[in-house]
């Protein structure tokens, strides 16, 4: 018998509260920044 759990809890996602902005600015800082914050600003 092992003496580990059956299954992992569950422990959902949550991004640091300033995590969004922060990628924003280095999106439009890349040489891509016209392909990828238009998508990044749709989600």
């Amino acid at each position: 018998m092992s003496a580990q759990p059956d299954h992992a809890p569950l422990t959902p996602y949550t991004p640091a509260p300033g995590a969004p902005a922060e990628l924003l600015a280095q999106l439009r800082a890349d040489k891509r920044a016209n392909t990828w914050v238009p998508a990044f600003e749709r989600e």
